[in-house]
């Protein structure tokens, strides 16, 4: 399952309200992310206290999974 969602990131222990993607939420807990550049990343997915949102937290593990693993975007679509 898929699920249209907002993307929240947290940076040095704060979550910013003004700095926010679209993103895909699929059920294995990663989510997808296009920012306003075009850019495409996945990065693992955390509960927001927001509804409808999801957290990124870059301080702990934030790393596009994308740049070691290119091939988890293709699988992903094709499940």
């Amino acid at each position: 399952m898929k699920n249209k969602v907002i993307v929240e990131y947290k940076f040095q222990n704060k979550i910013d309200q003004e700095f926010k993607d679209i993103g895909v939420l699929f059920s294995n807990g990663m989510v997808m992310v296009a920012d306003a550049s075009g850019e495409v990343s996945l990065y693992t997915a955390y509960p927001s206290q927001n509804e409808g949102c999801v957290m990124v937290d870059l301080d702990d593990d934030g790393q596009d999974l994308l740049s070691e693993q290119p091939e988890l975007l293709v699988n992903l679509i094709i499940q």
